[in-house]
């Protein structure tokens, strides 16, 4: 059993995903003095964007806009039994195969195999190999399925 400390939670919550708009530099507010019709504009753009797309949306000022973090991130029990299940049940997948003997490959090496006969493709790290020498020397690997981790 693998324990983690960095897991923080049993399942990622779900974050709405809803569109804010910074108002302090429009007609909305008050403050006259940093008002342009430019941003005028693009708010009402923003805000049509948003009711066009079905999206919602909420309007919030300076102080509140600046303070806005969107960052963090969630840690679920679900998400690392899902990742030990893949982790651990992936490696089911061994292929045998002999060829010529090939003397600089070792064991815990990593290949890759594209047989169109077998449909067998991806990369396999080595198990074992069995090599017998003299005129006719053949080569025998057995070779478990690697996976990337994510």
């Amino acid at each position: 059993m693998v324990h983690n400390e960095e897991i923080n939670c049993l399942f990622e919550p779900e974050i709405p995903n809803i569109n804010i708009f910074n108002v302090s530099n429009t007609s909305l507010i008050p403050d006259k003095e940093h008002y342009s019709l430019e941003d005028d504009w693009s708010l009402n753009r923003l805000r049509k964007e948003s009711i066009d797309n079905g999206e919602p949306y909420t309007q919030v000022n300076d102080d509140i806009y600046d303070h806005i973090y969107s960052g963090g991130y969630r840690n679920s029990a679900y998400e690392q039994i899902k990742y030990e299940l893949y982790l651990h049940t992936r490696y089911q997948k061994t292929i045998s195969m002999s060829s010529i003997p090939v003397f600089y490959l070792e064991p815990n090496s990593r290949i890759s195999v594209a047989d169109t006969t077998t449909n067998t493709f991806g990369d396999f790290i080595i198990q074992s190999i069995n090599l017998t020498f003299g005129p006719g020397a053949n080569m025998s690997i057995s070779a478990n399925e690697t996976l990337e981790r994510f």
